[in-house]
C-alpha cells in the first residue's frame, strides 16, 4: 500500500522533531498531558495550560456495557432485580468495596416462588459481557437480568438479607433515608445503579398502564415484558419517556455561564437551565424557548452544540444536553429578568471561579462548606456539561 503525500510529509516532521512524535502518542493516550505539555513547550515560564478532562458519557450510560436485546438469546443464567413500589433490594457492602451498599439480585430458584404468583410482573433488561455487571454471571455464562416486580404484594416480602432502598432520597441528593444516590453514590458501580434505575423505572412504568387506554381493557405483558397490549391483538404500549432539554448558558467569549438555582434547593446550589419539550416542538426550539421564558435572555440557536444525554427516571425523562451561547442582539444584561415562579434567582458566573468551587466540591452533591456555591454532583447530566465547557482551551 502507497502512503499518501501527507503522510510521508507528517514522517518527515516526526523524524526531524522527535518532540512532535512524542506528543502525538501522547496526545493519543493522555490529551490533558500532551496540551500541558504543549504549554510548557512553546510559552516558557509560564504556567501550564489547565485541562479538565471530561467524563467519558453521562451518568446511567454504560456505554453499551448493559446490552439491551429484545430478549436473551440462550445460555444467559437468569439474574433478577426486585422492586416494590419503586424500592430495590441491597444489603451492606464489604467494608473492601469502599461502597455502602450492594443490590441483591435473585437467581432463578429465589424468584420461582414469586414469578408463580399473580400480579408479578418480570421483565427482559439486558445481558453483560463485560463490565462490573459481567461479574454477576457464572464463569461461562453471562448474567440475562430480569425486573421482578413485586408491588402486587400488600407488603415489601422480606427477601433473603436484603432491605428496601430508596434509588434517590424524595428531597433529592442530600436527603437522607439512606438512599443509593444520596450526597454520594452508594454502590461501587455505577452500571450497577443503572442497573437498578432502569429497573425501577421499567416497574414503575408497568403499574401505571394496568389497563389501554383505547380499549379500556387489561393489559398485560408481551416482548419479554418489555411492552403492554390489551388482549393478544390489542394496542400495544411501549414505556413512555419524556424528553426534556438542559443546557449551558455561555456569553460569546464563553468565559462566563448562566446559572440559576430553585428555593427549595441547599442553600448556595446553582445549575443549568431545563425543561421539557412541548408537544410538536424540537430540541433547538426548546433551548432558545426555555432560555428566554426562564431568564429573559435570547440565545444564538447557530451556537447550540450537542454535549450528552442521559436517561433520568425520576419518573421517565430523557435528558438531552447543550450548550449555547447569548445572541449579540441579547447582550449580557448586568440584571437577569428571570421568571420568579420557575426560579429563585439566576446570575452570571465567572469559569475560573466556577471551576475552583468544582474542584473543590469534587464528585460530592455538598459544598466543602455549607452554603457555599456549588453544583449538582455528578450523577446529574449538569455536571458533565460543566465539565465539558471546563475542558476547553
Amino acid at each position: 500500500m502507497c502512503a499518501s503525500p501527507s503522510f510521508v510529509a507528517m514522517r518527515k516532521v516526526m523524524q526531524a522533531y522527535p518532540f512532535v512524535a512524542a506528543l502525538a502518542v501522547l496526545a493519543a493516550v493522555q490529551p490533558a498531558s500532551a496540551l500541558r505539555a504543549v504549554s510548557s513547550a512553546l510559552l516558557p515560564g509560564t504556567s501550564p495550560v489547565r485541562a479538565t478532562t471530561p467524563r467519558c458519557a453521562a451518568f446511567f450510560d454504560t456505554q453499551c456495557r448493559l446490552k439491551r436485546t429484545p430478549g436473551p438469546v440462550g445460555g444467559e443464567v437468569d439474574r433478577f432485580v426486585p422492586v416494590h413500589g419503586g424500592k430495590l433490594l441491597t444489603r451492606p457492602a464489604a467494608e473492601s468495596t469502599g461502597a455502602r451498599l450492594e443490590p441483591v439480585l435473585l437467581d432463578a430458584d429465589a424468584a420461582a416462588p414469586y414469578l408463580a404468583q399473580d400480579g408479578s410482573v418480570q421483565a427482559w433488561l439486558g445481558t453483560a459481557a463485560e463490565g462490573p455487571l459481567a461479574q454477576h454471571g457464572l464463569e461461562e455464562q453471562p448474567p440475562g437480568f430480569w425486573l421482578l416486580e413485586l408491588s402486587h404484594l400488600p407488603e415489601p416480602p422480606s427477601i433473603l438479607d436484603g432491605t428496601w432502598t430508596a434509588l434517590r432520597a424524595a428531597g433529592g441528593p442530600g436527603g437522607g433515608a439512606g438512599a443509593i444516590l444520596d450526597s454520594d453514590v452508594g454502590l461501587s458501580s455505577d452500571d450497577e445503579v443503572a442497573l437498578l434505575s432502569v429497573a425501577r423505572g421499567l416497574g414503575l412504568w408497568h403499574r401505571s398502564v394496568p389497563f389501554c387506554a383505547v380499549s379500556g381493557g387489561p393489559t398485560v405483558p408481551v416482548r419479554n415484558g418489555r411492552n403492554v397490549q390489551s388482549g393478544e391483538k390489542g394496542t400495544r404500549h411501549r414505556p413512555r419517556t419524556d424528553p426534556s432539554v438542559i443546557m449551558l448558558v455561555l456569553d460569546r467569549s464563553r468565559r462566563r455561564c448562566l446559572l440559576g438555582r430553585q428555593g427549595r434547593w441547599p442553600a448556595g446550589r446553582y445549575s443549568t437551565l431545563a425543561g421539557f419539550v412541548e408537544f410538536g416542538e424540537s430540541l433547538e426550539e426548546c433551548v432558545v424557548r426555555e432560555v428566554k421564558e426562564e431568564s429573559g435572555v435570547l440565545c444564538d440557536r447557530a451556537s447550540l452544540k450537542f454535549v450528552a444525554s442521559q436517561p433520568w427516571s425520576f419518573p421517565r425523562s430523557l435528558m438531552v444536553g447543550f450548550s449555547v451561547e447569548v445572541d449579540d442582539d441579547g447582550g449580557l444584561p448586568t440584571s437577569v429578568d428571570f421568571d420568579a415562579e420557575e426560579l429563585e434567582d439566576a446570575k452570571w458566573f465567572d469559569k475560573d471561579f466556577v471551576a475552583r468551587s468544582i474542584a473543590a466540591q469534587g464528585d460530592s452533591d455538598e459544598p466543602p462548606q455549607p452554603g457555599d456555591f456549588h453544583v449538582p454532583s455528578r450523577i446529574s447530566l449538569a455536571r458533565t456539561l460543566f465539565e465539558s465547557w471546563l475542558a476547553e482551551a
